[in-house]
This record gives C-alpha cells, sequence and structure tokens, in this order.
C-alpha cells in the first residue's frame, strides 16, 4: 500500500506538471490529506501524472457528491455493502435468539395453561361425580326404602305373614281415642264401631286404618300428621280388627252413607256378612262417614251377632 508521503509527492509533482493551480490545488489537496486506507491502495502510484491527477480529481468528487463511477465511490459502496451484510447477519442472529426465546416462553406458558386447565377440570369432573353419587344414593334409599315397604305388603299378601295387633289399657293413643269418641279414659263398655254391640273395654282395640307399618310420608292426604291421631283410630271387636289387620275387612270413606259388600264364598264366614252393620260415623280421618266392606271369606259367626 502507498504512503500517505509518497502520494503527497506523486500528486505533487503531477500537479506541476500539469500546470494545476489555485482553488483546484487547494481542494485537491485537501482531498489528498483526508484519504483512506483502502484508497491508498489504489492510488496510481506507478502512473503517468495526468493519471494521478485524475484521481485525485475523482476523489474529490466522491468527497463532494461520492461519484458512483469512481474508485473512492467504489470503496464507500463496499464498505456500505459489508457493513449491511454485517447488520443483517447481526439481526437475523438476534431475530434468531428472540424466536428461540419467544418459542420457549410460549411453550412454557402452555404447558401452565395445560396444566392448569387438567387441573380445574379434574376438579370439576371430581364436583360433579360427588354430586351424582350423592344423588344416586338418595334415589337408591327411596328406592330402597320403597322395595322394603312393598315387601313387606307382599310378604302380607301372599304368605300370611299377619301379627294381630294388641291394645292395653295404658296405651296412650288408645285412651285418647277413647276420649276423642267420647267416653272416659278408662270406660266400662265401649261400643263397637263396626257391629254397633256394646262391649267390655278390655276387648275393644283401638286399631288403626292407616296402618303403623306404612310409609307415613302419605298420611297428609288423609289430613293427619300423625299415625296416633284418633281420626285414624277406629275402636273394634278384636275379632274385627283381627280381621282388618288381614286384609279381610276394609275401612271405605263414603260421601253418603255405606254399603256393606256380600261374598257367599265358601268356608266358615261363607255368606256370614250381614247387608248392613252400623255405620262408622262423623269422625275418622276427612271426616267422612265409612263403609266397611267384607273382602270374601272374613266374617266368622263370632264376629257379627
Amino acid at each position: 500500500m502507498v504512503s500517505r508521503k509518497e502520494a503527497a509527492a506523486a500528486f505533487t509533482a503531477a500537479a506541476k506538471a500539469l500546470d494545476v493551480r489555485g482553488k483546484e490545488l487547494g481542494d485537491l489537496c485537501f482531498a489528498l490529506s483526508k484519504l483512506l486506507g483502502e484508497e491508498l491502495e489504489v492510488f496510481p502510484i506507478d502512473g503517468d501524472n495526468e493519471a494521478i491527477v485524475e484521481f485525485m480529481r475523482s476523489v474529490k468528487a466522491s468527497a463532494a457528491g461520492l461519484g458512483m463511477g469512481s474508485a473512492a465511490g467504489a470503496v464507500v459502496l463496499e464498505r456500505l455493502e459489508k457493513l449491511e451484510e454485517t447488520l443483517g447477519e447481526k439481526i437475523r442472529e438476534e431475530n434468531l435468539q428472540l424466536e428461540e426465546t419467544l418459542g420457549e416462553k410460549i411453550r412454557e406458558e402452555n404447558l401452565q395453561l395445560e396444566e392448569k386447565l387438567k387441573l380445574e377440570l379434574g376438579e370439576k369432573i371430581r364436583e360433579e361425580n360427588l354430586q351424582l353419587k350423592l344423588k344416586l344414593g338418595e334415589e337408591l334409599g327411596e328406592i330402597q326404602e320403597e322395595i322394603r315397604d312393598q315387601s313387606q305388603f307382599v310378604r302380607v299378601l301372599m304368605q300370611g305373614d299377619i301379627t294381630a295387633t294388641s291394645s292395653k289399657d295404658s296405651t296412650p293413643y288408645r285412651e285418647n281415642a277413647f276420649r276423642y269418641y267420647g267416653y272416659s279414659a278408662r270406660p266400662e263398655t265401649v261400643k263397637c264401631m263396626v257391629t254397633g254391640k256394646d262391649m267390655p273395654a278390655a276387648s275393644i282395640k283401638a286399631g288403626h286404618i292407616f296402618r303403623q307399618g306404612w310409609n307415613r310420608g302419605y298420611l297428609p292426604l288423609l289430613g293427619v300428621t300423625s299415625v296416633h291421631d284418633p281420626r285414624n283410630i277406629i275402636l273394634v271387636r278384636t275379632e274385627v280388627e283381627t280381621a282388618f289387620d288381614r286384609f279381610e275387612v276394609a275401612i271405605i270413606p263414603q260421601n253418603e252413607g255405606y254399603q256393606v259388600s256380600k261374598n257367599a264364598g265358601s268356608g266358615a264366614g261363607a255368606g256370614r256378612v250381614p247387608d248392613e252393620i252400623a255405620p262408622v260415623r262423623g269422625k275418622l280421618a276427612c271426616d267422612l262417614p265409612c263403609a266397611v266392606v267384607g273382602l270374601g271369606n272374613i266374617l266368622s259367626p263370632t264376629i257379627v251377632e
């Protein structure tokens, strides 16, 4: 590479030979003092005077307007291209790093969101399963209760699994029923509400029309809230209560009067149900008169005298 001193000596000699003077000489000398390393590399040190002066003129033109056709302009363009290439590579590297960073960040956030959704969904499923189990448990309990009620009823009907009830003079609901129907708590005689016969109180049972073993949720339909409500109690002879417990007679509310079903049937009680027996009046559940209906071969001669 030509040194700045060598370039200055060569230019001075060439300018003197070509009679370069005045302002132009000053401008060219100033441009010579600002020559870049790349420009010194291409300085025509071995050229003739015209080549040296023309080179300096092109350098001056490049400095003034970046003459693209000059050697100095080519050098500047080359440097710009290198700078652009360097910047482009740097930008690409930074973009790649940014993409990697953002990609990793997005993956982490997606994983966190996925875990959160899994937890929320799992909790939701557990809650719904628990609610479903509770609901099914309640329904199963109701079904089991209904099955128990029906199985008891079927056992009574199909197997005759019947135990006659008994009442003692000290039973509170029995005494309440006596008072409700106009007797003292412990009367000596009581009229059977089915046969109409006055009987010793010890022979009278306080029978439940709506049975104690039935589902009491249906009690309000009869207008009572307790199975021991006096309106659910009927005072009858022991034989009548036993027949009632065996579903051999039925107490049926009537809007007007009453009727008794007759059944000729066969057996001990065949044809023994009378055309008329005393009505159960007034104060039973729903405050309706009731009829006593015989169901099959039920009433033995000892019941109706």
